[in-house]
C-alpha cells in the first residue's frame, strides 16, 4: 500500500471520524491525545529517540517530599486567589527557566506581563523538580494535580478494577481502530498498548484538571488566562473550561511553529474546542505556519530575545562553533561535534565547540554521550552560560530544528543543519541562508550564504511588550462588549 504523508493522514482521519468532538466520561480522548500520538508515529518514522528524557525511579520517589510541601502549600494559595476581589489574570508558565540576576526567569511570560497586572503563575514540575529562586510572581506550583491523578490512578487500578476495565475498555475501543487505520495508510506501527496506557493515565490527569480549574475559574474574577504550551494537558484542560466561563486564553509561543507541529494544524473544517482563543507570536513569519479554526494569530515578538541581543554584542575575532542539541537527534549531533573536533586537531586550526544541550538532556548527557567529556575542545553546556552569549562568541552554528537555530540568525551565525525533511528549514536551505551538514571541511570553507538578507527582522518582531500590552487592551473591550 501506498505510504501517505503522517500529517495529512492524522487531520484527514480525525475529521472524516470526528475524533476531536468523542467523550469518553467527559474526556476528549483524541484530542487530549493527538499530539503524542503523532509524536509516536513520527518517531517511528524517522527513527528517532524521545525528545526529552525521564527520570530515573528512584529519583522520581526522591522529589515527591517536596511535592507533598507545595501540595500542602497548594489549598492557602488557592484560598488568596478565590478571595481577591480584583480581576485576575492566570498564568500557566514554562517549567524551563533562565537565570537572570539571580532568579530563574520564565523568559516567555515574565518579561511581558506589566508589574501592575493582579497575576496568579501557575506551573508544573520540570522533570520532577522547580528552578528556585523564581522571578514569577504569586507562583503556585502543580504538584498536588500530579499527586492527585497519581493517587486516583492507582486507587481505581487495583482497588476499583471493575471501573478502571470499564475505562480502558471504553478508550480502547475508540482509540486501537484509529491507530490500525494510520498504520496501514502510513505502512508506520507503534506500540499501541503503549499509547493506550498513555491515554489511560491522561485520563486521570485530566479528570483532576478540570476540576481544579474549574474550581478556581468558578470563584474567581478571571479577565484572562496566559498560557505557553497551549497543547499541555493542563492549558487544554483550562481552555476547555475557560469556553465554559466564556474566559480568553492567550497562548505565548516559546518554540517552533512549523507547517509539521501537529499541534498548530488541524482540518480547515475542524472544530477544535482545547486551544486557545489566541496565540501571540514572535512574528508574521510564524504566524503563517499556524492552521487552527477559530483562532486569532497576533505578531507580537520576543522580548527575551530582543533584550539580550543587546546585551551580547558580537565578538570580533569569532572562530568557535555552537552545537545546538535536541534530544530526538541528539546522537547524530554529538558525533558531529566530535567529527569537527578531529578535524581541527588534524589541521591544527583554533577553536572551541560549545556543544549546548537542550534541557531535556541536562541529567543525562554524560551517559548518551561520553564522547563529548573525553577532549578539552568540546566544552559541553548546560544553563550555566547564556545561549545568547553563546551566539556571541561564535561564526558558526549547527542545529537541527530548534528556534534557537533561528536565534543564532540574530548574531549573523553561518548554519549548518543536520538533514531533515521539516519545510520550515528546508526553505533556508532553497533560500541560501544555510545548508545541509556533510563533512567537516565544508563547515571551515566560505559557502554562499546571503547574509544581507539575514532573515532576522522577518523572523523576529521589535516591540513585544508594547504589542502584548496592546493586544491585552484590545482583547479586554472586545470581551467587555
Amino acid at each position: 500500500m501506498k505510504k501517505m504523508n503522517l500529517k495529512d493522514t492524522i487531520l484527514d482521519i480525525e475529521q472524516r471520524c470526528d475524533l476531536l468532538n468523542i467523550q469518553i466520561r467527559g474526556y476528549y480522548f483524541w484530542a487530549y491525545n493527538r499530539c503524542g500520538i503523532y509524536e509516536a508515529f513520527l518517531r517511528e518514522e524517522q527513527n528517532q529517540s524521545l525528545a526529552h528524557e525521564t527520570l530515573p525511579l528512584r529519583k522520581q520517589i526522591h522529589s515527591y517530599s517536596k511535592k507533598l510541601i507545595n501540595y500542602l502549600r497548594w489549598y492557602y494559595q488557592i484560598r488568596n486567589i478565590k478571595n481577591n476581589s480584583e480581576p485576575t489574570t492566570i498564568v500557566i508558565a514554562h517549567s524551563r527557566r533562565v537565570c537572570i540576576d539571580g532568579l530563574w526567569n520564565s523568559i516567555y511570560t515574565d518579561m511581558l506581563i506589566p508589574k501592575d497586572f493582579n497575576v496568579y503563575t501557575f506551573e508544573e514540575s520540570f522533570l520532577y523538580s522547580h528552578y528556585q529562586p523564581a522571578a514569577s510572581k504569586n507562583l503556585i506550583y502543580l504538584d498536588h494535580l500530579e499527586i492527585n491523578s497519581r493517587v486516583k490512578y492507582i486507587y481505581e487500578k487495583y482497588l476499583k478494577k471493575k471501573k478502571f476495565l470499564s475505562i480502558k475498555d471504553a478508550i480502547s475501543e475508540k482509540l486501537m481502530p484509529v491507530l490500525d487505520e494510520i498504520s496501514n495508510m502510513t505502512n508506520l506501527h507503534v506500540d499501541k498498548e503503549r499509547i493506550l496506557a498513555t491515554c489511560i493515565k491522561h485520563y486521570f490527569i485530566v479528570k483532576e484538571n478540570l476540576k481544579c480549574w474549574d474550581n478556581i475559574l468558578s470563584k474567581t474574577k478571571v479577565e484572562r488566562i496566559i498560557e505557553v504550551i497551549g497543547y499541555s494537558l493542563n492549558s487544554m484542560s483550562i481552555n476547555q473550561v475557560a469556553k465554559k466561563y466564556k474566559i480568553p486564553t492567550i497562548e505565548i509561543q516559546h518554540g517552533m511553529l512549523s507547517g509539521i507541529h501537529v499541534a498548530y494544524q488541524y482540518h480547515p473544517l475542524s472544530n477544535p474546542i482545547l486551544t486557545p482563543d489566541y496565540i501571540y507570536t514572535f512574528s508574521d513569519y510564524w504566524s503563517s505556519e499556524i492552521n487552527i479554526p477559530n483562532c486569532k494569530k497576533v505578531s507580537i515578538g520576543f522580548e527575551y530575545f530582543n533584550t539580550q541581543r543587546l546585551n551580547y554584542p558580537r565578538h570580533k575575532d569569532c572562530n568557535d562553533i555552537i552545537v545546538i542539541s535536541q534530544g530526538n537527534v541528539g546522537r547524530q549531533l554529538s558525533e558531529i561535534a566530535c567529527e569537527l573536533v578531529d578535524y581541527i586537531k588534524r589541521n591544527n586550526l583554533k577553536g572551541n565547540i560549545y556543544y549546548k544541550l537542550h534541557p531535556g538532556e541536562y541529567n543525562s548527557a554524560t551517559e548518551l554521550y561520553p564522547s563529548l567529556f573525553a577532549n578539552d575542545v568540546i566544552k559541553v553546556v548546560r544553563n550555566d552560560t547564556d545561549l545568547y552569549e553563546l551566539f556571541a562568541r561564535c561564526s558558526i552554528q549547527i542545529g537541527y530544528n530548534s528556534t534557537a537555530v533561528f536565534e543564532g540568525y540574530g548574531f549573523n551565525l553561518k548554519t549548518f543543519l543536520l538533514k531533515n525533511d521539516d519545510p520550515f528549514m528546508i526553505k533556508l536551505v532553497e533560500e541560501h541562508l544555510a545548508q545541509f551538514y556533510s563533512t567537516p571541511d565544508k563547515v571551515f570553507q566560505t559557502y554562499d550564504i546571503d547574509l544581507k538578507n539575514n532573515p532576522c527582522d522577518i523572523i523576529w518582531k521589535d516591540n513585544a511588550k508594547e504589542n502584548f500590552i496592546k493586544s491585552i487592551a484590545d482583547i479586554s473591550s472586545f470581551h467587555k462588549l
